[in-house]
């Protein structure tokens, strides 16, 4: 790997788990979709605490979208439901990804599948644009997480597809269930004798 990639030792300390300079030069990377970074992230150790970083970070910024406008804002209760939300984000939606992807023969492990979600978790910061901000995290984060898996877990690019589409439609019908229970139970009030 070229020298120029590695990332230099600016801001963070020589050996350190974070160091800033590498992680930004990552997260761009990243974004750009650029061949290799997600199987490099994988493979760094230190990855995991930048990749919790990341994800806090980006929960914290995502998690201001649906606090802008009207309404009881307490920083306390932002921060402590951002980080929670993320810490359950990242290790359980690192599990359920790689134990997908291991139905479809991924290969990877679950420690380099939870460092490349971390890293793919950047796109939260979106939900920051209000209306479509939500919608634009998910599919930033399915785009990226279908690179990532096809590096990391040797996936073809439909089976990569599938890993990310199963459990989002398995979410999405549990919700649509739980709404319609929840309205079935509103309603059955209201035509009883």
């Amino acid at each position: 790997m070229p020298a120029s990639r590695e990332g230099h030792r600016g801001a963070g300390r020589q050996g350190s788990a974070v160091d800033t300079d590498q992680v930004v030069a990552r997260l761009q990377r990243v974004i750009q979709l650029e061949r290799g970074v997600f199987r490099e992230i994988a493979d760094d150790p230190r990855a995991s605490v930048q990749a919790m970083l990341v994800t806090f970070a980006a929960g914290l910024v995502g998690g201001l979208g649906p606090l802008i406008g009207p309404g009881r804002f307490t920083v306390g209760g932002w921060v402590a439901s951002a980080v929670a939300a993320a810490t359950i984000g990242l290790f359980v939606g690192s599990a359920i990804l790689w134990g997908v992807a291991r139905l479809f023969g991924g290969r990877g492990s679950y420690g380099e599948m939870v460092r490349v979600y971390g890293y793919v978790s950047v796109t939260q910061v979106l939900a920051l644009v209000p209306f479509v901000g939500s919608v634009a995290a998910v599919v930033a984060f399915a785009i990226l997480f279908v690179r990532a898996l096809e590096e990391v877990m040797g996936l073809t690019t439909g089976q990569a597809v599938l890993v990310v589409v199963i459990p989002l439609v398995v979410v999405i019908g549990l919700v649509l269930l739980a709404m319609l229970a929840l309205g079935a139970a509103m309603m059955g009030g209201t035509f009883a004798p």
